[in-house]
C-alpha cells in the first residue's frame, strides 16, 4: 500500500543583497504543478521564512515567518514543524555565501519533513 503522508517541498527561494527567503508547498501541490508542465514554483507556497540585513549590512536575528493556512488546515502543524529546518537552510546559504543560482540548484525541489516509509 502506498504511503500517503504529506511532506513539504521547497518551491520558493529568493537570495539577494538585502534578504533571503525560503518557502515550501506540500508534495501534492508540487506534484500537480509538475504534471501540468510547470516548474513547481507556481504551487502555493504556504510556509516561508525570511532573513533581512540591517543598515550595517548584517543579517539581523529577527526572522519573518509566514504561514498561510487556516488554523484548522491539517497541513498547518507540518508547516510549523518545518520552520526550524527552513531557518537552518537560510543560515547554510549565508554561511556558505551562496548566490541565488547556487541556492536554487541545491535547495529548489528538496523534500523536507518527508517521513515516508521506504
Amino acid at each position: 500500500m502506498k504511503d500517503e503522508r504529506p511532506y513539504l517541498v521547497i518551491n520558493s527561494l529568493w537570495v539577494n543583497e538585502e534578504k533571503i527567503m525560503v518557502g515550501c508547498t506540500d508534495n501534492k501541490r508540487w506534484e500537480s504543478d509538475l504534471k501540468k508542465g510547470y516548474s513547481g514554483a507556481d504551487a502555493y507556497t504556504f510556509v516561508y521564512v525570511v532573513k533581512r540585513k540591517n543598515e550595517k549590512g548584517d543579517f539581523i536575528s529577527l526572522d519573518e515567518i509566514g504561514i498561510h493556512l487556516h488554523p484548522t488546515d491539517p497541513l498547518r502543524n507540518l508547516a510549523i514543524e518545518a520552520i526550524p529546518r527552513l531557518l537552518e537552510i537560510i543560515w547554510e546559504i549565508i554561511n556558505q555565501n551562496m548566490d541565488f543560482e547556487q541556492a536554487d540548484a541545491l535547495y529548489f525541489g528538496m523534500s523536507i519533513l518527508n517521513k515516508k516509509k521506504k
